[in-house]
Parts: structure tokens; sequence; C-alpha cells
């Protein structure tokens, strides 16, 4: 009864209530936007490098619906369906090994409470859709070297393939899979484990290439890495050493422990941090060792699909287990607890190549759904049939995960949301849903005022050019008005190419454009650093100053530039071109409780 109670809340939500997280106003939904205007996927000028260098078959699910829709009424929809597509995955692959359905049910009643599990399945990110596609290729691989089924080795691999076409993050899945796969392999083929391995390799390299390596390929064209721009990969990758995967691992494992939904779990702020304190003493590492930014700095309580991970049965059951049962049933002769216990070995895999490979920030977080779903598979071993001590424990969290994270995500509040439902019509409503604070649902984000002043001030059809961070919210100015052409602006190339007539309105979002690097031919550094300080040279327009992976300004190539600030001078805008209006608001990270910012929004429209 809970679980359906929750998965009738999300998928009420999925339906209702569009999403209002920063990731998909910034590139998820806008990149769409732009791709549907445009009337390509080909790479187009952007300030928010995310819209055009990660993998798009996520995205390509929702445009579908976008396209013959004209709204993201359906953007939300795949997350859900992959969330029940996990479910009949996992059901389906216990079912083939034998296992009771009572273990089964147990099993899949755990999977869905956890939090990140509910809130993600109403949201736009991918980490279930990554999760459902692994489930998939797993399963079909598992049937096909069993029943010497070349047909279910190729699906295998089809969907291996489609899934490297949906998030970056399905990279670090390659090592632990390739184990696994193997492992397979030789338990049932002994001699001949190659036959399958050869099957699967054969059938993934035509299903990448026609399924997912387009935008692959066109980040190698473009900047001449198949993962994006070099810049950007240089900034989230890690030096191979021992302290940063170390420090990383540490700061992963304290991710298990999590309190969603229960505040006064805050008080333990001061024990965790402790705890990751005397970790990294122990093994005398620096809290900058393997950080890229944003670091750990309290267990989570906060029921947000950013935040929010597994709750208290991530620490006390799923962790214990994955510890316990990945590696001792790896021999057990029976093909049920083998192929239960090897898939503890994903998550254990994951984050063992995630901590080598990619510097961390607290975002990552998102990225372990993925692997636990898989995981999970192995909380079949933790039924009894007897009421024990344990199981009725499990049983009232579980219980509490239903009753409380579906009507409490605070992005998305059921009785709000249902309340402000009835107090506009329906387009209205998902328009001012999606500009609500997503930490704070009563509240209207910062960017509303803007939206309303451009509703009410720009014509239909005008062309827009938006000189943005790459971290602004882009996608709300097209569900505002769909005739507009919006134009996402570098700074230093509308300077460069003064092709300011091209549009009719621009705006800035404050003086400061904060942007990712795309390229370093032709850099010019017109200004100096002393004693810390900036010292533009005069005359030298426009100031572009450049910023190392630490946040530190250089001066030189020499010294790895990753992202830059283009200076903006209002009054290098051409005469025709009249401020309008001013905007001032303040800005803040209220999912992190980040101090307030002040930013100034000026909107200029064309005379003639």
């Amino acid at each position: 009864i809970f679980f359906i109670f929750s998965s009738l809340i999300g998928l009420f939500l999925t339906f209702i209530a569009p999403t209002n997280s920063w990731d998909s106003m910034a590139y998820h939904l806008a990149r769409i936007g732009f791709w549907i205007q445009n009337q390509t996927l080909a790479h187009f000028e952007t300030s928010s490098i995310r819209q055009i260098i990660l993998p798009i078959n996520s995205e390509i699910l929702i445009l579908w619906s976008m396209v013959f829709l004209k709204r993201d009424y359906l953007s939300i929809f795949p997350q859900y369906l992959a969330y029940l597509g996990c479910i009949f995955t996992i059901f389906t692959y216990l079912r083939y090994l034998k296992v009771s359905t009572r273990r089964i049910l147990w099993t899949i009643f755990i999977l869905a409470s956890f939090p990140a599990v509910i809130l993600e399945s109403t949201s736009a990110q991918t980490n279930l859709l990554v999760a459902f596609f692994l489930l998939v290729s797993l399963y079909l691989f598992i049937y096909g070297v069993k029943e010497n089924s070349k047909k279910a080795l190729i699906f295998s691999a089809i969907a291996f393939s489609i899934d490297l076409g949906i998030k970056t993050s399905v990279v670090f899945f390659v090592p632990i899979f390739g184990i696994i796969y193997l492992l397979i392999s030789a338990r049932e083929k002994k001699k001949l484990f190659y036959k399958p391995i050869t099957v699967f390799i054969a059938a993934s390299i035509p299903a990448f290439l026609i399924l997912s390596s387009y935008n692959y390929i066109l980040n190698y064209i473009d900047f001449g890495n198949f993962l994006g721009t070099k810049f950007y990969v240089y900034r989230h990758s890690i030096s191979l050493c021992f302290k940063a995967f170390t420090a990383n691992l540490i700061r992963y494992l304290l991710i298990f422990v999590d309190f969603t939904g229960i505040d006064a779990a805050n008080k333990l702020t001061p024990y965790y941090i402790d705890i990751k304190n005397s970790l990294f003493h122990m093994f005398s590492l620096k809290n900058s060792d393997g950080l890229l930014f944003l670091d750990i700095s309290k267990p989570n309580t906060m029921i947000h699909e950013s935040l929010a991970k597994f709750g208290i049965l991530g620490f006390i059951l799923l962790i214990p287990f994955m510890l316990k049962y990945s590696f001792i049933k790896m021999t057990h002769k029976k093909d049920k607890m083998f192929y239960i216990s090897l898939t503890g070995l994903i998550t254990i895999g994951f984050l063992l190549t995630i901590s080598t490979l990619m510097g961390f920030c607290i975002w990552n977080n998102r990225y372990l759904l993925s692997a636990v779903v898989l995981s999970s598979i192995l909380l079949a071993l933790s039924y009894n049939r007897k009421i024990t001590l344990q199981k009725s424990i499990i049983t009232l969290v579980i219980i509490f995960n239903y009753s409380v994270i579906p009507v409490s995500n605070v992005s998305k509040p059921f009785l709000q949301v249902c309340q402000t439902l009835f107090e506009y019509n329906f387009t209205d409503f998902r328009n001012v849903i999606r500009l609500r604070d997503e930490a704070h649902f009563q509240d209207k984000m910062y960017f509303y005022p803007i939206i309303k002043y451009l509703e009410e001030t720009i014509p239909d059809n005008s062309k827009i050019g938006l000189i943005f961070s790459d971290d602004d919210w882009y996608y709300p100015l097209f569900e505002e008005n769909p005739t507009w052409k919006i134009y996402p602006l570098r700074y230093e190339l509308l300077v460069k190419k003064e092709n300011y007539n091209d549009y009719d309105f621009l705006i800035f979002s404050g003086t400061k454009q904060n942007i990712e690097m795309i390229n370093d031919k032709g850099i010019i550094f017109n200004y100096t650093v002393k004693d810390n300080k900036l010292i533009p040279i005069k005359n030298k327009k426009p100031l572009i100053i450049y910023y190392d992976k630490k946040t530190k300004p250089i001066i030189s190539i020499s010294e790895n530039p990753v992202y830059l600030i283009n200076i903006i001078d209002l009054a290098d805008i051409p005469i025709n071109f009249k401020l309008i209006k001013r905007v001032d608001v303040i800005t803040e990270n209220s999912i992190l409780n980040k101090e307030e910012k002040k930013c100034t929004y000026f909107i200029y429209r064309k005379l003639y």
C-alpha cells in the first residue's frame, strides 16, 4: 500500500509539476530549446558549455515530446519510466535466478523506498535512466551466456551502448562491467570465455557508433577531445595519486551516511566532520586532496533530488551487505548466490574508478544512485521470514520513507503544488512552479521578476541575446514565449564580431560573465597580477580574466587556464541600444545555505 501510494504521488507530480532544478533550467532542458529553435542537434555558440558537450541521448527522449507538444509537459516522464523499468528488470533478474517472490518484493520495496529513488523519479535528472540500461545490459548478458543466446548478448551490448550516450558517468562503469562480464563468461564457458565477450564487443562497436557517438564525434571535431573541451576535462579530472584517491573514497563513503527527512540529525554534524577529519588525519590527507569544489560539510537531511541519497538504510543495511557478500559469495557453487553477490561489486568498482579519475564535488553524489540501484539486488539476501529486530527496523524505515519523502519534496511539496494548481490555468501554473525556489517552494526565484518584465515588454518573434554566465537559467525564456528566438552569447565573441544589431534585445546578467574556456588560440592577457591584485592594461578591451582550476587568476598559458570571466563595459554597447530596465536581485544557492549575492540584470532594446 505504501509503495503504491508513493508511486502514485510520483506519477501525479511527473505529469503536473515541471522540473525547477538548476541543472534542468541551465542545460538539460535549455539545450533542447536551442535544438528545436535551431532545428539541428549540432553545436551552437553558448555561454554554458554543458549545453553542447555532454551526451545527448536522455535529452533526445524528451525532445520528441517537446517537438509535438511544444511544451515540456513530458520532460520528467523518461525518468519515471526508468524508475518503473528498474523495478521490472530487477524483478525479472531475480525471477530468472529462481529467487522467491517474497525476497523479490522485499528487495524492490527497499530499493523503491530510497529517498534518492523517490525524488529522482519525479525529476529531469538522468541517473535512474542510466541504471535502467545498465540493469538491462547485465540481465541480458547473463541470460545470453547461460542460454547460449547471441541475440540476448547483442541487445545487452546495445543497451550498454545507448547508456554511453546518456551520461558521461557511464564511463566509470566500464572497468567494473568488463570484470563482471569476464567473471560471468569464465564461470559459464570455462576455456571458451572469450566467445560471449567477442559477441558483446562486436555488437557494441556499431551500436555505439549508430546510437551514441554523435555528440562525442562533434566534440572531437570542434574541440579535439571526445569528452568535450580539454579545459573542461582537465578541470574535472585529478592526477593519479594515492592521496587524491583515498580522500575521494572517504568522501563518497561518508555520503552514504544520510538522514534525508530527519532534521534532528543536523545535530550530528560536528561528529560527522570529526570522523572525516580523523580519517583524513589518519592518511595524512589535506582537505584540498582530490577536491574540485564544494566539499561535504554535513550529513544530508534535506528532501531534495540533488542531495538526498539512501537514507538510514544506506549505511545500516546497504554498505554492510556490500562489504559482507560482494566477495565471500563469489565462489559459491549455486548460480543464485553468485549472480546476486556479483551485483555488489558494481558499486564498489564504480567508487574505486570515480575516486581515481574525477575530482570531487558535492554534486557528484547523484552519480552513486545508478550504481546503488544495481547493487540493491544484493538486498535479497537480507530477507528473513521470521519477524526479527532487523526486519522490524527496516520495515519502519521503509514506511517512513514512503509516507514522508514523496509529499515533502522541498522543490515540489505535494500539498502546496495542489493548492497552486487551482490558482492558475495549467500553462501559467507550470510557469509559476518552474520559477519557485527549489529549496523554499513558497519563495519565487530571483529570476521571476525578470521573466515577468520580459513577458510584458518583448514582442513575439523577437531575437534576444543573453549575456549570461554558465550556470544562469536559460530555459524559462523558451516556456514564457515560444516565439522568441534565444541566443546564448559569449561576450568576448560579441565584441569581436560586433554583431550587436543581430538582436532586438540584449540581456546582461551582471557585468561579469563567468564561463568555461573553449580554446586557447589568440589569448591575450590584458592585465597583470601584483600582490594578488589584478591590474588591467589600459585601452585593451574586452578585459578577460583567466583562472586555473583552483580559481587563481593567471597570466600565462603555461599555468593551465580552465575558465574565464568577461568584464563587461556597458559603455561599449552601441548607441542604438537603449537601457530599458535595470533589475537588482539577490541570488543565493539556498540548497547549500550559501551567502546571498547581489546581481544586477541590464535589459537593452534596439531602437533602430
